[in-house]
This record gives C-alpha cells, sequence and structure tokens, in this order.
C-alpha cells in the first residue's frame, strides 16, 4: 500500500470513472475529490440502473477491485506518434458518448411476442442493416433444441423475438430471410451450436457470420503466437479487447436456461437479453481492427505521406496517379499464403460456376 499512487493525483476534478467494486458492483460518475485511498464521485449511476444518486459517494481502496476511464474523443491531428502511458491502456476503448450510447440501447430494447405492426417495423429495420449482432437465448444442449429467444440488433436498436409463441418448428420467413442473407453480416459469439439448431430444426441456413468467438482464437494464433485452452465468452472478450469491467455482463450471463424459458419473462431479464447482444457489432468493429491493422495502418501512413508535404508537391501529386517510390515504401506485404490461397478459391468458384449447397 506504501507505494500505490494516491487517488488525488491521478485523477482531476471532472474525470468520469468506472469503478468496479469487489463485490462485482459497478458504479460510475465524476470524480469530484478524494484522497490517497479514497475516492468521491459525483452524478453516480450504479449499473443497471439508469437513475442517478444523489450527493457524493465516497469509495475506499480497499472495496474497489478496478478503475476504468474512457477514451478521450480526438478531434486535432496529433504532429507527433502519441505513446500510450500505463494510465492509456487502463483506459476503456471506447469514448465516453458512445459507452453511454451503447447502454441507452440496451436499455430501450423492443420486446415482440406475436408478427404484429412492431414486428414487421422490426424486420423492415433489420433487414435494411448492413451489420446486424444475434444471440438466441434458452436453448437445451442438444441438437433438438427450441429457441426461447432470439435477440437482434442493428446499430441503433435491439429487438428480442419470443419464439414461445411458435408452433410446429416454423420460423417467420421474414426472419428467415435476414439470416439466410448474404447481404447482411451476422455477428454471433459461439454461433456453432446456434447455426446447426437453425439449419437442422427451423431449415434456416444462416449465412455470411463473423463469430467473434473464433475470430477471438484466430487472433490469439496469429498475433499472440498461442492458442487458448479454453474460448472466452462474451464478457471476457469484452475484458480482452475493449477493457470493460468484467462484471459488466455478469448478470446476464448468469440467467440459466430455466430462467429464459420462464414466461413471463420478467422486465429485468429482458434488460440481460438485450445487453448480451448490444456490445457484439462493437466488438466485431475492434477485431477487425485489430485483423487488418497492417491495412489501417498503410492507409494512415499514406494519408500521413500527403499531410507532410509541401504545398508544390501536394498540388504536384494530385494530378499524378503514379505509384511514388514513397508510396510504395509504405504499402506492406501481407500474408502471402492467405492471399494465394484466397485468390486460388475465387479463380475456382469463378470457373466452374459451381453453388455450395448445405446437405
Amino acid at each position: 500500500m506504501e507505494d500505490e499512487i494516491p487517488y488525488n493525483e491521478l485523477y482531476k476534478v471532472g474525470d468520469h470513472l468506472i469503478l468496479k467494486l469487489c463485490c462485482n458492483d459497478i458504479f460510475e460518475g465524476d470524480f469530484s475529490a478524494g484522497g490517497k485511498n479514497r475516492i468521491d464521485l459525483i452524478n453516480t449511476k450504479q449499473h443497471n440502473n439508469p437513475n442517478k444518486l444523489g450527493g457524493i459517494l465516497s469509495f475506499y481502496r480497499n472495496e474497489i477491485d478496478n478503475i476504468h476511464q474512457l477514451k478521450t474523443k480526438m478531434t486535432i491531428k496529433p504532429e507527433e506518434p502519441i505513446e500510450n502511458d500505463i494510465q492509456d491502456l487502463k483506459k476503456i476503448n471506447m469514448v465516453e458518448e458512445e459507452y453511454e450510447r451503447l447502454k441507452e440501447m440496451a436499455r430501450s430494447y423492443v420486446y415482440l411476442e406475436n408478427a404484429d405492426n412492431r414486428y414487421y417495423e422490426a424486420v423492415k429495420s433489420l433487414g435494411d442493416a448492413e451489420l446486424i449482432g444475434v444471440v438466441a437465448l434458452g436453448m437445451e444442449d442438444s441438437r433438438t433444441a427450441v429457441i426461447k429467444l432470439l435477440v437482434i440488433c442493428n446499430f441503433k436498436q435491439v429487438y428480442i423475438f419470443d419464439m414461445t409463441n411458435m408452433k410446429n418448428r416454423s420460423f417467420y420467413q421474414e426472419l428467415k430471410e435476414i439470416l439466410e442473407s448474404e447481404y447482411t453480416c451476422k455477428v454471433v459469439h459461439g454461433g456453432g451450436p446456434l447455426i446447426d439448431i437453425l439449419y437442422r430444426n427451423y431449415k434456416v441456413y444462416m449465412k455470411y457470420v463473423f463469430d467473434t468467438q473464433v475470430v477471438d482464437l484466430i487472433i490469439e494464433k496469429n498475433k499472440k503466437r498461442k492458442m487458448l485452452s479454453q474460448m472466452r465468452d462474451i464478457s471476457e472478450c469484452l475484458v480482452e479487447y475493449l477493457n470493460f469491467p468484467s462484471s459488466l455482463l455478469k448478470n446476464a450471463l448468469d440467467v440459466t436456461i430455466k430462467q429464459w424459458a420462464h414466461r413471463p419473462l420478467s422486465d429485468r431479464k429482458k434488460l440481460y437479453a438485450s445487453q448480451l447482444v448490444t456490445y457484439l457489432i462493437t466488438l466485431k468493429e475492434d477485431m477487425q481492427k485489430i485483423l487488418f491493422s497492417e491495412m489501417y495502418k498503410a492507409i494512415e501512413n499514406v494519408h500521413d505521406h500527403y499531410y507532410y508535404m509541401n504545398c508544390y508537391d501536394f498540388s504536384k501529386k494530385m494530378r499524378d496517379n503514379s505509384v511514388s517510390e514513397d508510396i510504395e515504401k509504405l504499402i506492406p506485404m501481407l500474408n502471402k499464403s492467405s492471399l494465394d490461397t484466397e485468390t486460388e478459391n475465387v479463380g475456382s468458384v469463378s470457373s466452374s460456376g459451381t453453388n455450395v449447397q448445405k446437405m
């Protein structure tokens, strides 16, 4: 405890802090004062409670497990590369506006039990999206399992489809078309069982899928040169990639299969279901940045090359599309074997014109 940096030296008045306590509760608010081992927050909220708690709340070092901050939104191009310090590495990989937007989106779910007007508005909104998150809840550990809840979100809204009213394993045609679309990317986490059950039991062949659990394994194996012994759940991935508090989704993940099947479904359970899908798209976007980090870095370097040109060279380059030696040096060689394999696959499909069907 002697070498701990005092809280009043780490944080300044107005800093927005997210505290995960040792008991797994999460509180967030604005730093108003503190001491070596005390943090005082105002405008405080408790996780899963949208209402602000009045007055000043004090938290002490021995009850605090982790302290998180949100990234600062950059509006000015830095003149020099920014090196992250230790405190930056502890920050949630998200700006405050986006963090609050996602929390509000989770709370503002639309719960649908029947194919009424709201249902058709929902499937229209989802059908127009290029990217959706998909979670199925209440399935038994069996290939003959029945989906109790199907939770789908786009960038702005979460829709909870209560599937218990469906008879004879039929599936709403509009939802089937969305899941089978080759133009709407479906983001799932650990989607293997869901895709199998959809196909075998509901005759729904879900295509164009981004599975964050599988991509996590790809990143670990290729970037860190190791393979996990256990696949991470959605909460663990949010901690790993976005530095979220580890207990953010604890209550949602603790709901049992039997509890998901119980009707009527409580508002609290609906909120938990909504939370499990809300962060999938954001997680996918962050993982994609890692997968294509060399590409994004090359794009940034080429753009910076223009930024640092003098006015004469800039004007000259605008009229010239030739690849200069300076530009060529900024373009990396990507994984050749992957590119060659992809090229061969594209060539074989185009030459044969064969459509592969799932049997």
